[in-house]
């Protein structure tokens, strides 16, 4: 499943590549509300995870792996684990979306479901996050 690049973040992207404007980093964060994306949403469509444990991820530049050939562009980012506290139970985590913040102001750049929600156990656990993104 490919993730969804939305309206909202991509004049801000395409700004910061044509070296119009600078962004700070790429930052992944988890969703726990039921949304299929669709490129007319924005970083308010989506309800953040708050369970204990749980932070959103600044993504490196640098970090991310791939290469070119035959005119697409296949990047790789190393896994990222969110370990989750022991709560009460209850909260399932659907996807992940990536925001970018331009001129002080943040965006909503892409979002991506799981093939299947991730429910949390009460006992706390670990979600393991692979990103992959494929330019055309």
């Amino acid at each position: 499943m490919a993730a969804t690049f939305q309206n909202n973040g991509l004049n801000p992207l395409n700004q910061v590549i044509l070296n119009k404007a600078t962004g700070a980093p790429w930052v992944m964060h988890l969703f726990t509300n039921v949304i299929t994306p669709a490129v007319t949403d924005t970083v308010g469509s989506y309800t953040e995870c708050v369970l204990s444990g749980y932070a959103s991820t600044s993504l490196t530049g640098s970090s991310w792996t791939g290469s070119a050939t035959a005119g697409t562009d296949t990047e790789t980012y190393p896994s990222i684990t969110t370990t989750f506290a022991s709560y009460a139970g209850g909260t399932t985590i659907y996807g992940y979306y990536i925001t970018i913040t331009v001129s002080s102001t943040t965006y909503l750049l892409c979002s991506q479901n799981f093939a299947s929600g991730y429910a949390v156990p009460s006992g706390g656990g670990s979600l393991v996050i692979n990103l992959t993104e494929t330019l055309t």
